[in-house]
This record gives structure tokens, sequence and C-alpha cells, in this order.
């Protein structure tokens, strides 16, 4: 084998060996890329849902502060389905993408929904089959609750901020 057939063999495997290393570490750089591209899409997706849960507690407590006032029950069957919509997209997005996120979530979670779950559905239940009697208590009650889901849900929206 001549020297001028030795140097093309040795160069056109020099090519092959840089083409492979090129394109492996290009593989990795965009699967790592794809990776946080997805994980960032999900956590504004989550955020998203964490203000639509804040924007239908406001408007459960906004219901609930004309209740009575006209002697009729509310009917509010979209909101209703609308939280149920918002809990389940949560719950889908926390499952699949967001399973790190563990006990402080959860709890904060239940906090969140501790306004609808307290006072919203069950107080619309009640007003449809007896009078509500709204006292000075219960709205202490409300606000407080209120008060409490609306800070839970924006320290969740500050452990996805945090989420790596």
């Amino acid at each position: 084998m001549d020297s001028t057939l030795l140097g093309a063999l040795i160069g056109a495997g020099a090519a092959i060996a840089g083409a492979i290393a090129t394109s492996t570490i290009t593989y990795f750089s965009n699967k790592s890329h794809d990776k946080e591209k997805t994980l960032s899409i999900k956590k504004e997706s989550l955020y998203i849902c964490l203000e639509d849960l804040k924007t239908n507690i406001h408007n459960n407590a906004l219901i609930f502060g004309s209740m009575g006032k006209d002697g009729k029950p509310i009917i509010t069957k979209d909101l209703d389905d609308e939280y149920r919509g918002i809990i389940k997209n949560i719950k889908m997005l926390v499952n699949i993408y967001f399973k790190g996120l563990g006990d402080e979530f959860n709890s904060k979670m239940d906090i969140a929904i501790e306004f609808y779950t307290s006072y919203a559905i069950h107080l619309r239940q009640d007003t449809r089959t007896s009078p509500l009697l709204i006292t000075k208590e219960l709205l202490d009650s409300v606000n407080a609750s209120y008060d409490k889901s609306m800070a839970a849900i924006d320290d969740l929206q500050n452990i996805i901020l945090k989420v790596k």
C-alpha cells in the first residue's frame, strides 16, 4: 500500500469519526434542549391553570357575596364544571411532568381548594333547598378561607417558578 492511499484512508477515517462525534454531540444537545423546552411549556401551562383556579375561586366568592339577597338560589353549573376542569388539568400536569413536587405542593393545593370545597359548592347546594342564613361569623369565615386559598395559590405558583 503506497503512502497516498494510506493517507487517503486515514483522512477518510478521521472525517467519519469527526462526523460521528459531531452528530452524537448534536443529538444529546438537542435532546437536552427539547426536554428543557417541554418542561418550560408545561410549567407555563401549570402556572396558567393555577391562575385560572384563582379566578374561579374569586368568581365563586363574588357569587357567594350575592347569595340570599333576592331569596333565589344561584345555579352555577358552568362555574362548577370549569372548577372541575381546572383541577383535572392541574392533577394531570403534576402527575405527568412534576411528580417530584411532593408533599409541600399537595398540602398547599389542599389549602387552595378549601374555599371551594368548604363553602362554595356546599352553600350553593343548601340554597337550592332552604334559605341561606348569612351571618357575620359565616362571612368572616368565608373571607378567611378565601384569603387562605388565594395565598396558597400564590405559594403554588412560586413553587412552580422554582422548578428547574
